[in-house]
């Protein structure tokens, strides 16, 4: 492919699509706005004014020559409207044909107007042509027609049959091809007669077999979005397929220029002129060679973004084995300057004559200020999840470099301010720690390989012999959406150094005796012997690394720092040979070192506890214990805000770490699993090339299974496997293991089994790090698992649930004598219930002291319907309200609830950890903390979703106005509801929020207590009388914060 029919390519759009009823859409209305008119619809009585917009430069009707009854644009669409009878037919068709703007605008009318003419004689359609000038706002490129034409033929007497050709679904594409390809040689005719070099092409890039990637259509709201300067996720990607576009010419340039080159040799060897042949090749090949590295290094500084760059040099070792570096400051115009005479870039020359020669080419921001310009280098990246785990965490790199095979460098922009060095150090070792980066290379001024040269290290060398190439994959040099968040984080673990450092400092220096300076001490050095094998396999066998993490685990124990000094001393292996001179000063660096990051743990805990009570307000006074401190109530709102605020990375210290710190896959785990040897060497050792040939051979037994056979699990795996390779192709295998183990699960497969079929059989497996592997499959099984079993429990629930048109239907009302009259019937073979307790409340007996933890539920769950209910919601008409309790008693029943089964499910609430969790997450979703939870419910809601939110919001907003503890109790769950009831929200809706987001359902103990529970308390109060009277008078109760009047 030549370089030239690459930029001889024109913009070319043209977009065939249908309207139809089924999607709102009205030919009169899409007529009216096209033209700049007013049309009647006289279809459905609406006028369609759009008399004042701009932008439209003239409008056209174009019909067959025979056809003489369409003289106005009201009257065809009219006609087109009135002649289809059904709500979801096709009433009109639009064709958008765009102009390449270098087009005259008389060219642009004759265009449009040649491909109507066509349109109306292929197909025996009308064409209603409109020309529109581009937007004020938008691109001022954007000249475009729309050619809206009928569905239906036109005659000398109306709109005749309809054009199946064009709906068909095997003629319908092959037209729709048709259209492109004429306004393609239509567009192309106008482009000749203007004198413009530029061609367009309807086909594909790839039915052009260019290798140039498409671009993905932006649509309205993300093109408004990037013009207001916000970055969209459509954007990225455009901007990004067109750096990569911008490659593919250089190297299609270069290609180009190689077969140049190889004629010339050709020709040249056939004159027998082997020195023309030699100049000629050297000349190109230097001239391919110096472009490439020419715009590499020019896209990898733009993408870094610095005024001011050093440039090391680092020389090959001399007679010694020493390495020099040299160092450059320059900036990028001074390092890419041309020379006029030769057109020659003379310091990026000296840089490849050095890089020939052995030296390796390094580049970073020019550091001599002392401070960090923003910009942070991960190194020694490996495998291929790091990237999508940066992009997730709202970390993704403005640089992205492939410095060897399978090894990468990224360079993340945190800040546009500059940052100094202790901070811009903390954010180096919190991104190589969190995403598997070089530690050794965690500093503010970190040297990264600079792209467009060769990696000279001995163990990168190529098969060929060659050097590896330093390549650059990415350069988009964008701002980390939350650079300034882990900023924040390292500033805080920055102030934490300091203060530990000093309590440090006044401790002194270890010396390390040679006798055993305690008992713990000898045992310790055992522990040390005993664990250093597993900590290298844990850590990569980086001895120093081990050392030191054995010496935090030890303090965490509570050591002393002499003794972990004394049992590193002598129970770490090969210390003499690997520390010969200084094991003293090691030993003492290395435990005063765990010590710091122990105390800063410990610093920032307490900083920020004082912080938090001393947000909590003057003169208030705040518990030291934690679970005083959460159960009382903050009154200002502002001050909740700032002290969850300050709380949020305090958590994020504490778990981050052990979160993200791979786990070693257990040999006993696996070997429970009943899996072979084969299988356990490949989960626990391959990596790299070998995890790739693995995964590449489980896709190709998955597409070579048998799928009629499904007896085994492994075989079921595989089968589901083969048929989403097949459906969607060979790359979709990530993403799978989900839905083939809900399809396990479904099958009726235990968690084992489908564990061990992960385990034998997925690709996206392979792709983990093996420390990864157990945690990915069963947090992979036992996810879906109890997901499942959660869905059966529910489905068994609403088995029982009457449907809304049954519930419509009045329940009967029992007279109070009827009550009195009837007695509990107690079912064959079932304990009686305990005895109710009588008295006021205060004088009670302790309904857990006396039946135990649950069991006077359990006991009432299995005879409750023998209990008639004593009490049910009524509606007073004057005052318009729900009454859902009797202030003239203590503990009252409710639903088919009596009152010693309330007061039980009160203390249960009351005494349970979920219940405050419940609490707890009905707040973050009520002031918008949990934004995950609230985005998940948002994609997952729909109708369900909103009922659900709209019960936490309501039950957060009770919490704040009558207490936690008032809230704990069923007649809660029956007042909120009867709420959502009356708001409109189904039966099932209403059953699925209370099972999900209440305390007093989260304080039972198994799933079947959850189901009773919601069986005697939400349908039976649903189904009074009092609330269809409410729901019929139209919503007088008072909405619930944010609810919906459905």
């Amino acid at each position: 492919m030549a370089a030239a029919a690459v930029a001889a390519v024109g913009y070319y759009r043209c977009a065939v699509r249908p309207m139809g009823r089924s999607t709102g859409a009205s030919a009169t209305a899409a007529a009216a706005y096209r033209a700049g008119e007013r049309i009647y619809d006289e279809r459905t009585g609406l006028t369609h004014d759009y008399q004042k917009r701009t932008g439209v430069k003239a409008t056209e009707l174009i019909a067959p020559a025979e056809v003489t009854w369409i003289s106005e644009r009201s009257q065809l669409w009219n006609a087109a409207e009135q002649a289809e009878r059904k709500s979801n037919a096709r009433i009109a068709r639009e064709v958008i044909a765009c102009f390449p703007h270098q087009l005259s605008e008389e060219e642009q009318r004759r265009t449009a107007r040649e491909l109507g003419q066509w349109l109306a004689k292929e197909y025996n359609v009308a064409v209603d042509i409109a020309w529109h000038e581009p937007d004020k706002k938008g691109d001022q490129r954007n000249h475009h027609a729309h050619l809206l034409f009928t569905t239906r033929t036109v005659t000398a007497e109306g709109l005749g049959k309809k054009t199946r050709i064009l709906d068909d679904k095997v003629t319908g594409p092959q037209e729709v091809t048709k259209i492109r390809e004429r306004w393609a040689l239509i567009l192309n005719a106008g482009l000749e007669r203007s004198g413009l070099e530029i061609r367009v092409n309807h086909r594909s890039y790839k039915d052009q077999g260019l290798d140039i990637k498409p671009g993905i259509h932006m649509g309205r709201q993300a093109t408004n979005l990037e013009r207001q300067g916000m970055f969209t996720e459509v954007g990225e990607l455009n901007r990004e397929i067109q750096a990569d576009n911008d490659n593919i010419v250089d190297l299609t340039q270069q290609i180009a220029a190689l077969k140049r080159q190889l004629a010339a040799e050709q020709e040249a060897v056939q004159r027998e002129d082997v020195r023309s042949v030699m100049a000629t090749s050297k000349e190109m090949a230097q001239q391919t060679y110096r472009d490439r590295t020419r715009t590499a290094v020019e896209r990898q500084l733009k993408g870094m973004g610095a005024e001011r760059y050093d440039i090391g040099i680092l020389q090959p070792p001399d007679a010694n084995g020493r390495r020099r570096m040299l160092r450059r400051f320059w900036t990028a115009e001074q390092l890419l300057v041309r020379d006029p005479l030769t057109q020659d870039v003379p310091k990026l020359s000296w840089l490849k004559n050095q890089n020939r020669n052995g030296a390796d080419i390094y580049v970073r921001p020019d550091p001599r200020d002392g401070r960090n310009s923003g910009l942070i280098l991960i190194d020694d990246l490996e495998g291929i999840g790091w990237e999508k785990r940066l992009a997730a965490d709202g970390l993704k790199p403005a640089v992205v470099t492939l410095t060897s095979d399978g090894n990468n460098q990224a360079w993340v922009r945190v800040s546009e301010q500059p940052l100094n060095a202790e901070t811009a150090t903390e954010v180096a070792r919190l991104l190589a720690e969190r995403y598997g980066g070089d530690p050794a290379s965690a500093d503010f001024m970190h040297y990264g390989r600079l792209a467009g040269f060769t990696n000279q290290k001995p163990q990168h060398i190529r098969k060929d012999g060659q050097q590896p190439f330093v390549l650059l994959e990415k350069y988009n040099g964008r701002l980390a959406e939350q650079g300034a968040a882990i900023v924040q984080q390292a500033e805080a673990q920055v102030a934490a150094n300091r203060k530990a450092l000093a309590r440090l400092d006044r401790a002194g220096a270890i010396v390390v005796p040679e006798e055993a300076p305690s008992e713990r001490a000898s045992q310790l050095r055992d522990w040390f012997e005993r664990q250093w094998p597993e900590f290298a396999e844990r850590y990569g066998n980086d001895e120093s690394r081990v050392d030191f993490r054995m010496c935090q685990a030890a303090q965490r124990r509570g050591h002393t720092d002499l003794d972990v000094a004394w049992a590193l001393r002598y129970g770490s292996p090969n210390l003499e040979a690997r520390k010969a001179g200084h094991v003293e000063d090691y030993c003492d660096r290395t435990v005063r070192k765990a010590r710091l990051w122990l105390e800063s743990q410990r610093t920032a805990s307490e900083d920020t506890g004082a912080a938090a009570r001393r947000a909590a307000g003057k003169g208030q006074a705040v518990p030291a214990d934690k679970s005083e401190r959460s159960q009382q109530p903050i009154a200002n709102e502002d001050q909740r805000d700032l002290i969850e605020q300050m709380l949020h990375w305090q958590r994020i210290a504490e778990t981050e770490r052990d979160r993200l710190r791979p786990r070693s896959a257990s040999q006993d785990d696996l070997t429970d699993w009943g899996l072979s040897q084969t299988t356990l060497q490949v989960l626990q050792t391959y990596d790299g090339h070998q995890a790739e040939q693995e995964r590449e051979r489980r896709i190709d037994a998955a597409l070579n299974a048998d799928s009629q056979n499904e007896d085994t699990p492994l075989k079921t795996y595989r089968t589901g496997l083969k048929e989403r390779l097949l459906q969607k192709g060979r790359g979709y295998y990530r993403y799978a293991d989900r839905w083939l183990a809900e399809r396990l699960a479904k099958r009726g497969y235990t968690r084992l089994q489908a564990r061990r079929a992960i385990a034998q059989a997925s690709p996206e497996l392979m792709e983990e790090t093996p420390m990864r592997r157990v945690s990915f499959i069963r947090r992979i099984v036992d996810r879906v698992y109890k997901r499942y079993e959660q869905h059966q429990t529910r489905v068994q629930v609403k088995k029982r649930l009457p449907s809304d048109k049954a519930a419509a239907k009045p329940a009967p009302v029992r007279s109070p004598s009827t009550e009195q009259r009837s007695t509990p019937k107690t079912p064959i073979d079932r304990p009686e219930a305990p005895p109710k307790a009588q008295g006021p409340p205060s004088e009670r007996q302790n309904t857990k002291a006396q039946f135990g933890k649950y069991s006077a539920f359990e006991v009432r769950h299995d005879l409750a319907r023998g209990y008639q209910p004593r009490y049910r919601p009524s509606f007073d008409e004057g005052n318009a309200n729900i009454t859902l309790d009797n202030p003239n008693h203590g503990e009252v029943g409710i639903a088919e609830l009596d009152g010693d089964l309330v007061a039980v499910l009160k203390q249960a609430a009351r005494q349970s950890d979920n219940s405050r969790f419940k609490l707890k997450q009905a707040h973050r979703m009520r002031h918008d903390q949990d934004a995950e939870h609230s985005d998940f419910w948002e994609k997952r809601g729909g109708y369900y979703g909103s009922a659900k939110r709209e019960y936490a919001k309501e039950l957060s907003r009770q919490a704040e106005v009558k207490g936690e503890e008032a809230v704990l109790s069923p007649e809660t769950d029956a007042d909120i509801a009867v709420r959502l009831r009356i708001a409109g929200y189904s039966w099932n809706s209403i059953n699925k929020a209370v099972a999900e987001h209440s305390p007093v359902a989260a304080a039972l103990p198994t799933p079947e207590h959850q189901a009773k529970y919601l069986e005697m308390l939400v349908i039976p109060t649903l189904k009074a009388p009092g609330v269809r009277q409410a729901k019929e008078a139209k919503c007088l109760v008072p909405r619930c914060e944010g609810m919906d009047q459905r």
